[in-house]
């Protein structure tokens, strides 16, 4: 069986189009999910409990904004999470809330229609069905592969540099860089071409 796989940025990018564009509830909301993960890369039991209100709020006036940072204590390792969101974030944050037609700050971001959360296992399956139509990757389409996504973005954007890994190390929560390496795919073999390339 292979293992949950990444895709690449523009990949990422273009299947969130993909979804956005035929636009079903659960379509636009899974783009989101995609597109949210892949940029703050929580684990997908922390993604789910994104809530309305971690996203969007009235500022000052009574103005509708999008809030530009999210905090998380992680349910796996218990850490309190800071998250920046980017520009990107926000507007597609805001974008997604007027399409829901304003929903309750403290609904579920990610519900079916009666208000209940999302199970990790229905994401699954959501990702798995998106993959076959989409033939967006060869490995598995996963919530983890959300993280990967983040994660490789990261490393091909600062030119694979060593010390990268040790801030995305920080970011994932991981508890070794070696772990990020593992995570990253980084094997015995690109090691090896490293030194050949001298």
């Amino acid at each position: 069986m292979s293992a949950a796989g990444h895709i690449s940025w523009e990949k990422m990018n273009w299947l969130v189009g993909q979804l956005k564009a035929k636009d079903t509830r659960v379509s636009r909301r899974m783009a989101f999910l995609i597109f949210l993960g892949s940029h703050i890369a929580l684990r997908i039991s922390d993604l789910l409990t994104v809530n309305w209100g971690d996203l969007v709020e009235d500022d000052a006036y009574g103005n509708l904004v999008a809030s530009d940072t999210i905090v998380r204590t992680e349910k796996k390792t218990k850490k309190i999470r800071e998250i920046t969101l980017n520009k990107d974030c926000m507007e597609y944050a805001l974008e997604m809330y007027k399409k829901e037609h304003f929903p309750s700050f403290d609904q579920s971001v990610f519900c079916g229609r009666t208000g209940e959360t999302w199970s990790v296992r229905y994401v699954n399956a959501e990702l798995k069905r998106i993959n076959q139509r989409y033939s967006v990757t060869e490995d598995i389409l996963s919530t983890h592969s959300l993280r990967k996504i983040f994660a490789r973005h990261i490393w091909d954007k600062h030119g694979r540099d060593p010390g990268v890994l040790e801030m995305l190390s920080i970011v994932l929560n991981h508890s070794s860089t070696a772990m990020t390496r593992r995570y990253l795919g980084i094997t015995k073999e690109d090691v090896k071409n490293v030194y050949l390339s001298v």
